[in-house]
């Protein structure tokens, strides 16, 4: 195999000896960006002989590359680009117009995250070249190699990542911070109002201050300067060096010196109108300030009429009415103390109030005891409308909106609770109210007395039944549901099924029931029966007939209707009837 050097040596001797051009040598021209080094001269600048090119000899020049690359800054020193060669992305010999630079996926598609500056917000939309531009170029070492063929409107590098550096500076140099302490690259008005803290400030925002927009307090200086895109800025917003030691520094004095300066003394940043309490004294009046009083504006109480001037002496404030509104309408004015605000209310508010439960036992015509102790008093003490108040009270007013009723014309049951019978003890309620079946400690403790208090005494299994299996629920109009106590049948069928179907209907003179059950059952259970063959039926039982069971004679058929029964009447006497052999 021939050498490879000697080969590349011969090829060089041959064309100089033959006095050839270069150009027929060449791959190709080369950039305009290389072209001062054309000519075969200049080829062991890039090439070595018998090897690839060398990124070495690329850095050699573009030693710019290289100390970004050695620092660990840019797109070159990116996991993207490090470890491969030169001319993966940067091919020569195209020509002079050639571009060298070899985007992947194109030049607007450019992942700048790779150079170490990630585009958010608007800048994800700006061209390329709107910042990269000469004049932004900042960089000494990159202006430098201008005199050596690089031009500025080409190269990528020189640029700081400072706002400034592109951006002008609306605020004339008044802070140092980053502009992202404040701004964002999405709006740079928008996000200044949202993200700037005013309490880093020397002057914190309190009460009404954070109501006021930023411009109330930092107006504009007149400072014309020239942008870079070359329009005028007239003027910026002073935020510095802003005088606010004392509250006339911004706002006017409308007391015209006469308290001081001291505006603290008197007001608080919540408001001028909300004035200081603690300035006056007021325990040295005839009337100190207690509870919710403190907290009351004065001009409630010193100017309650705005078209008139204050008044601070001679107000009467004897008693709460003066000037409270009496929300009971007179309801109280009977007690001893002629309704007086204060035995029930106290200043820190007027619920919960003062009168106790033993104060209604004492001093009301109504005993709480049993269930009405655990009630609350709105439970009783509701808002009843304009026509309801008159009838509930006994008074003959009608407040112009609901009050809350206090007094009672009637305290029965029925006033307060619905019958949930239905009228159907209308006349016991009457005679002995509700009090009559009912303890105040539950509804369902009962004072009734079945064998007392009804035609219907309860005996044997009877006592043991709950009500419901005689007293079912029944539907009214309306659609509501109650039990129905009276008037009930005691006639045994109007709650037993007759299982023998009308056999006994009417036998004995039992004046309880149409069938006389009770001639055979008893209250204590269906068996067994009182039932005597020999006196109380027409067949006396003799001989062995007394031990022939029951069933021998009395057999079940099945009716029409499909149900079983024993027959019992009417039965043939005669022997032939049971005894067919005797015929």
């Amino acid at each position: 195999m021939v050498n490879r050097h000697f080969c590349f040596f011969a090829a060089v001797a041959c064309l100089f000896s033959a006095g050839r051009s270069f150009a027929q040598f060449s791959p190709g021209e080369l950039a305009s960006a290389h072209a001062h080094i054309e000519g075969l001269d200049n080829c062991t600048q890039c090439h070595e002989l018998g090897k690839k090119i060398d990124g070495n000899k690329c850095m050699d020049c573009h030693n710019l590359i290289r100390s970004r690359v050695n620092a660990g800054r840019g797109f070159h020193a990116s996991s993207t680009v490090r470890g491969k060669e030169c001319v993966t992305c940067h091919i020569d010999h195209k020509g002079r117009d050639f571009d060298m630079v070899k985007w992947e996926g194109g030049r607007d598609r450019f992942n700048h995250d790779q150079a170490g500056y990630s585009l958010d917000g608007k800048h994800k939309t700006t061209d390329c070249r709107d910042c990269h531009k000469p004049e932004r170029v900042k960089d000494k070492a990159v202006i430098a190699r201008v005199n050596e063929g690089l031009s500025l409107k080409r190269t990528y590098l020189g640029l700081s990542a400072d706002c400034g550096f592109c951006h002008f500076d609306e605020h004339r140099a008044q802070f140092s911070q980053p502009c992202s302490d404040c701004h964002t690259s999405e709006d740079w008005k928008q996000s200044a109002a949202a993200r700037f803290d005013h309490d880093r400030a020397r002057f914190r925002l309190t009460g009404r201050h954070a109501e006021v927009s930023c411009q109330s307090c930092h107006k504009p200086v007149s400072d014309v300067r020239k942008k870079p895109d070359g329009s005028a800025d007239a003027d910026y917003l002073k935020f510095r060096g802003l005088k606010f030691d004392r509250c006339i520094a911004c706002h006017v004095d409308p007391h015209d010196g006469r308290f001081g300066s001291n505006c603290e003394k008197c007001h608080i940043p919540g408001g001028w109108k909300n004035v200081k309490v603690s300035g006056f004294d007021h325990s040295k009046t005839g009337f100190p300030l207690t509870g919710l009083h403190l907290g009351v504006a004065c001009e409630k109480c010193h100017k309650p009429n705005p078209k008139k001037k204050s008044i601070y002496k001679g107000l009467s404030h004897e008693r709460c009415r003066d000037c409270h509104v009496d929300w009971h309408l007179g309801q109280l004015d009977r007690r001893k103390d002629a309704g007086a605000c204060e035995s029930c209310h106290h200043t820190a508010g007027f619920s919960p109030t003062l009168f106790t439960l033993a104060m209604h036992n004492q001093q009301s015509r109504y005993l709480l005891d049993g269930a009405h102790v655990t009630i609350p008093c709105v439970s009783c003490h509701v808002k009843s409308s304009r026509d309801e108040f008159a009838t509930r009270t006994g008074l003959d007013r009608k407040p112009d909106t609901a009050t809350v009723v206090l007094r009672f014309a009637s305290q029965r049951c029925v006033d307060c609770h619905s019958d949930a019978h239905h009228g159907q003890f209308a006349e016991r309620i009457k005679k002995d109210g509700c009090e009559g079946c009912h303890r105040v400690d539950a509804w369902n403790l009962l004072a009734f007395d079945h064998d007392r208090d009804s035609r219907f005494a309860l005996r044997g299994k009877h006592r043991s039944l709950m009500c419901v299996r005689c007293h079912a629920e029944v539907v009214r109009s309306g659609g509501t549901e109650d039990r129905k106590y009276k008037p009930l049948s005691m006639l045994c069928e109007s709650c037993h099924k007759d299982i023998h179907f009308g056999q006994f209907v009417n036998r004995g003179s039992s004046a309880q029931s149409q069938t006389a059950c009770d001639a055979c059952h008893t209250e204590d259970g269906f068996k067994p029966v009182l039932f005597n063959h020999n006196t109380q039926s027409r067949f006396a039982l003799t001989g062995a007939h007394e031990k022939t069971p029951c069933s021998e004679c009395h057999k079940t058929v099945v009716l029409n209707n499909g149900m079983n029964v024993v027959v019992y009447k009417p039965i043939d006497t005669k022997c032939s009837t049971c005894h067919a052999n005797m015929k």
